[in-house]
């Protein structure tokens, strides 16, 4: 299924890219910090597409396949289900700053198997199926993910300030509280999990992502190594009956999932 949702990623990606930089029809979801664009949508719109296609020629029928999709597309069904997110970091999409992607995950039977999250404007693939390891894909070169261990002192805490309201407050006063134990702190917004997948910051935590933001995410994170855990340290579960839900999510190496919930909380 990579090969599916890597084809669709891209596609997605292309579709980005021919608005990056231009003019946007933007418009506002909870906030005016909470934004969509029309790229959004045509991106969700061909990811989806290109995977029945996909799937189709592959012999598999329509009706084995759901989506989950951040722009309205709820279609919960069949043996496979794809959590798409059509561009994780919008506000850095429409304010032109490159940091921004594709977010596919593929569920079976309600289980997490696969995941691909792509940095269009790097034309870089980031993907993962359960228990084979996570991979990148550049230039037609493919090298091993690992994450790092470092001392929390020689670490980058990496971070997005969420346009959530109700969670804002907590999740400053978590993220300045661990940041002070630490080397630095970066908001990369929307590639935060590619930015820990390059070992460019060490430490993600984060307030308020839903299914879409975090699934593929988690996958591809677990097979480096990682661990993608609550502000408790707990295994976080992701229901696709719930995908508004949020999350309170640290993503880290699991040896030091401990000291830092520890330091969140001091």
């Amino acid at each position: 299924m990579i090969d599916i949702m890597t084809e669709a990623a891209r596609a997605g990606g292309k579709v980005l890219l021919s608005y990056f930089q231009k003019e946007l029809q933007i418009s506002h979801k909870t906030s005016h910090q909470n934004l969509v664009t029309q790229a959004d949508v045509e991106s969700q719109k061909i990811i989806q597409a290109t995977i029945v296609k996909l799937m189709k020629a592959k012999g598999y029928q329509e009706e084995e396949i759901g989506f989950i999709g951040e722009e309205g597309n709820l279609r919960v069904k069949g043996k496979f289900t794809f959590v798409i997110d059509p561009l994780d970091g919008t506000s850095n999409f429409a304010s032109g700053i490159e940091f921004f992607g594709v977010y596919i995950a593929l569920l079976v039977d309600r289980e997490l198997q696969a995941g691909v999250m792509y940095a269009p404007v790097f034309d870089e693939i980031y993907f993962a199926q359960k228990d084979k390891g996570a991979y990148k894909e550049k230039n037609s070169r493919v090298n091993k993910l690992e994450l790092a261990v470092k001392p929390l002192k020689e670490q980058i805490l990496g971070t997005y300030f969420t346009s959530d309201t109700k969670k804002r407050d907590n999740t400053n006063k978590k993220v300045f509280q661990l940041a002070k134990h630490l080397r630095g702190l970066r908001c990369y917004g929307g590639i935060s999990g590619i930015m820990l997948l390059e070992n460019y910051c060490n430490i993600y935590v984060e307030g308020s992502p839903k299914l879409w933001d975090v699934a593929a995410e988690k996958i591809v994170v677990e097979e480096a190594g990682g661990k993608v855990g609550d502000w408790n340290g707990q295994e976080i579960s992701l229901h696709i009956d719930q995908p508004h839900q949020s999350h309170e999510v640290i993503v880290c190496h699991p040896s030091q999932i401990k000291e830092i919930v520890r330091l969140m909380n001091a």
